[in-house]
């Protein structure tokens, strides 16, 4: 468990105010219980030890998201309400609630604050080494959109977003990965989100390729999944397609693969070992 101190607490959470030893107080022993989840469901047993690391990047992110997630469970645990003052307590029936508006707003902004963290340790990790060979890696990044933060800064969806906004356009992230697996194959796709996992990519090309899947991407969640266009969806795949064709020697698992052969109407190969041979009409 990392430690965690009531200054790093108020540095977090300055609006706690004069009451924030007494929140502090009231939520300390739930530190550990959120510390615990994120190693069991995003860092691992194995990369453990990174976040361990004494004022690392990586510790001071994964501290400041076990201190905003913990600070949003407990608002709901109806010890803790927020005043016109701020944050504090309950301990008596002469605290006057502040209004719901001004609630929801401070809890949205706490949310975005809370997964950005969770962004960070997670591009934090893929820098780690083994960390891209584990469950949890595989269990987190299992998209190209992975994170909020994606979802604004590359496929163009304004906002202070949260994962449950990542959660509300997974019908048309799924939709659009749907079609990509499908034309460039999947050996193809898991390996770009393998390289993904390890922030490494070994050519240029690959990386371009990643910039122009959020663009597909992108413009299925604009859509909804509905009324695509699929002149300007077409547009969007063969602007990827082309970059892939141009450097196919790059894309080894695209071009061994049916999916390749079917679009470029390469003809089966027949060979010694075949049970069945396929002539041409």
């Amino acid at each position: 468990m990392i430690q965690i101190d009531i200054n790093q607490f108020e540095q977090l959470l300055p609006f706690v105010a004069a009451a924030s030893e007494d929140v502090f107080t009231k939520m300390q022993p739930s530190f550990e219980n959120h510390f615990d989840d994120l190693i069991a469901t995003v860092v691992g047993t194995d990369a453990e030890q990174a976040v361990s690391t004494e004022d690392s990047p990586l510790q001071r992110y994964a501290r400041g998201y076990v201190i905003l997630a913990t600070f949003l469970d407990s608002l709901h645990s109806h010890d803790i309400i927020m005043t016109d003052n701020g944050f504090g307590v309950v301990s008596n029936d002469n605290i006057a609630p502040a209004s719901q508006a001004r609630v929801d707003a401070m809890e949205h902004e706490l949310a975005y604050r809370r997964d950005y963290a969770l962004h960070n340790v997670v591009n934090r990790l893929r820098q780690v080494e083994g960390w891209a060979d584990s469950l949890q890696a595989f269990n987190t990044i299992r998209s190209f959109v992975w994170s909020p933060y994606i979802l604004n800064k590359f496929c163009g969806i304004p906002g202070k977003l949260t994962f449950d906004d990542l959660v509300a356009h997974k019908g048309e992230i799924d939709q659009a990965e749907t079609f990509l697996r499908r034309e460039l194959s999947d050996a193809q796709i898991d390996k770009l989100l393998e390289e993904e996992r390890k922030a490494h990519f070994p050519t240029t090309s690959h990386r371009v390729a990643i910039m122009r899947i959020y663009d597909f991407i992108g413009y299925h969640i604009t859509k909804n999944g509905d009324s695509i266009d699929l002149r300007a969806r077409d547009r969007l795949f063969f602007s990827l397609l082309s970059l892939i064709d141009d450097n196919i020697d790059d894309f080894a698992k695209y071009r061994d693969s049916t999916a390749y052969k079917a679009s470029h109407n390469i003809a089966y190969e027949n060979k010694a070992d075949d049970t069945t041979f396929f002539f041409a009409g």
